[in-house]
């Protein structure tokens, strides 16, 4: 009993505490921004809250993927938007703020989607077909890159480009990683044949 008490602390509530303080962070920039950009931030903060709360109820994981790749994959997936720099220079483009809210939004129905099922590491935590998992099989990755292209064009720098790339990057490969495990599962064997698209509808 004890070693599951440990497991979880590690597992499930430092992640969630983690994601508590990167929620406060931006709703502190939200407070004290005094552009359209802070609208930005009050929908990472609530995305970030969801994503703290599903992390504590997760389902225990099933055939974990822990090669190394797959993990430097799923960490950089997650954490590398937190590198972008979002010094604004000039005037914001609306377009740009309207990207990033649409990128985050459908982050945070993914989310809700995914529920208890949600996590890091390539991992069989149930097979999940409701919500946005009808139209793309990994419609979250799809919705991180809607938001970072929002960053990126109104915050256009080389750093950003570099930073996009390695974000897109690495949502590709965890995809390849994620389905390695999942098609061990037949129910994901199924979804595989009625959901055709991995990320990006018509083309991957």
């Amino acid at each position: 009993m004890r070693k599951l008490k440990v497991r979880w602390v590690i597992t499930n509530s430092l992640p969630a505490a983690f994601f508590l303080l990167l929620a406060f962070s931006r709703f502190q920039h939200f407070w004290q921004a005094h552009h359209v950009f802070r609208i930005t931030h009050l929908l990472l903060g609530l995305q970030l809250v969801t994503v703290s709360f599903f992390f504590v109820i997760r389902r225990e994981a099933q055939n974990v993927s822990w090669r190394p790749l797959d993990v430097l994959f799923a960490l950089l997936g997650t954490f590398a938007p937190s590198l972008f720099a979002l010094e604004v220079r000039g005037s914001l483009w609306w377009g740009g703020v309207l990207c990033q809210a649409i990128g985050v939004g459908l982050v945070i129905w993914g989310v809700f989607s995914l529920r208890r099922s949600l996590g890091i590491l390539p991992a069989n935590r149930g097979i999940q077909t409701r919500g946005l998992y009808r139209f793309i099989r990994h419609p979250m990755y799809t919705a991180y890159q809607i938001a970072n292209v929002g960053y990126l064009i109104n915050c256009p720098e080389f750093y950003n480009i570099l930073v996009l790339f390695v974000c897109f990057l690495s949502q590709v490969m965890r995809i390849f990683a994620e389905e390695r495990v999942l098609s061990r599962d037949p129910g994901y064997a199924e979804y595989q044949q009625r959901v055709r698209w991995k990320m990006i509808p018509f083309i991957f």
